[in-house]
């Protein structure tokens, strides 16, 4: 299978190739005395589901909304072991995701699947050899004051 490599904020991750690339927008978010960078992307499989991945760095200055767990279960990526959350309301809406939250010494990130069977999300989870990235320089072009 012929996979398509993305480098979003502190994650690399590959993605197989017929992953379309529906959304993206990267911005920088002020609240109070606080700044941060937000990235965000949503990609479409051709079976109809679809991924997303919000990432924030220093750190999140807006929540995604309420969230009801139906289950959890662990799961080893980039090295960590972590959760995936199974939703039956995931951002205020009612519907079913498989959600895996990441912590990185830059932000933190949320990845989230629709419309996947939970071995359908496992698969694609340890095809995508998620890791991360060291973190960029204070000076990097982009990086917040």
């Amino acid at each position: 299978m012929t996979m398509t490599l993305w480098i979003v904020a502190f994650l690399a991750f590959s993605l197989p190739a017929d992953y379309r690339l529906e959304h993206q927008h990267s911005e920088p978010v002020s609240r109070d005395i606080f700044s941060a960078r937000h990235e965000f992307r949503a990609w479409s499989a051709p079976g109809g589901q679809t991924l997303t991945l919000s990432a924030w760095m220093p750190m999140a200055l807006r929540d995604g909304g309420p969230m009801v767990e139906a289950g959890r279960w662990p799961v080893r990526v980039g090295g960590r072991e972590l959760e995936v959350v199974e939703t039956s309301l995931f951002m205020g809406v009612p519907q079913q995701a498989f959600v895996l939250y990441f912590q990185h010494e830059s932000g933190s990130a949320v990845l989230a699947g629709r419309g996947y069977t939970r071995a359908g999300f496992e698969a694609l989870l340890q095809q995508s050899g998620i890791d991360f990235v060291p973190a960029p320089p204070d000076n990097a072009p982009g990086a917040l004051p």
